[in-house]
């Protein structure tokens, strides 16, 4: 074997190490991307391009949790109606593809972030790669709980009050996540407000689930640390 062969092959392997290191850090930025796009873009027809962002979470998600193997087949089985929606909805709108996708959202993403939680508890130490996985999970509660509204909107609507354009599932979508985000966070900008008791009291476990992660997740990242540091100290 040539030098030059050999140090394409080192090259090729050190480059898989990074990108098998790196996974959440590419859900972090397509989750963020979609984030930034949809408030750039929130025209109708922006569709498509949103069509794209969303499969490209799918896809990092998918690659995120491929360590966990026998979690990775529910989670691929959970994805594919997931993607089937989102490009249906591309070409078509209609109330049983939007619910599909609804329905697909909340399942695969929060399988998804479940799986991610899981594997950031376990971490035996601190790394770059724990505290995207921890931000990603973070937004993925954000999506996921955007997904149960308008689910819920959907079925039973007058749910909320102050939506705009809520006759157009991508405003409503739009709308929605909006309002999960800024419940997770406990903002309570007020614009949109749950009126149905169901509404409500999802809102309220919404905003309870948001500051515990935080509470949690500080928690468990400083004892990483400290148990860590220890274990250094004593070498």
């Amino acid at each position: 074997m040539t030098p030059g062969t050999e140090s394409i092959r080192q090259g090729i392997s050190q480059g898989r190490s990074w990108f098998s290191h790196h996974s959440c850090l590419f859900l972090l930025v397509a989750l963020l991307l979609h984030l930034i796009v949809d408030a750039l873009f929130s025209d109708v027809n922006s569709r498509a391009l949103l069509g794209v962002l969303t499969t490209l979470i799918l896809i990092t998600s998918l690659y995120a949790v491929n360590y966990a193997r026998r979690s990775l087949g529910l989670a691929i089985f959970l994805g594919l109606p997931f993607l089937a929606s989102i490009w249906m909805q591309v070409f078509r709108e209609s109330y049983t593809i939007n619910l599909t996708r609804q329905v697909s959202t909340l399942l695969f993403l929060g399988f998804t972030g479940l799986i991610l939680l899981s594997h950031v508890l376990n971490s035996k130490r601190v790394t770059q790669e724990t505290l995207y996985g921890a931000a990603s999970i973070y937004l993925l509660l954000g999506f996921t709980w955007g997904a149960a509204f308008v689910l819920l909107e959907k079925i039973s609507p007058g749910s909320f009050q102050g939506l705009t354009h809520a006759e157009l599932p991508s405003y409503l979508s739009r709308n929605l996540t909006y309002f999960s985000f800024v419940t997770l966070t406990t903002l309570g900008y007020g614009e949109i407000i749950p009126v149905s008791p169901l509404a409500r009291s999802l809102a309220i476990v919404e905003a309870v689930s948001g500051v515990l992660y935080l509470a949690f997740l500080v928690a468990r990242l400083v004892a990483m640390y400290m148990v860590h540091s220890m274990s250094k100290d004593e070498r």
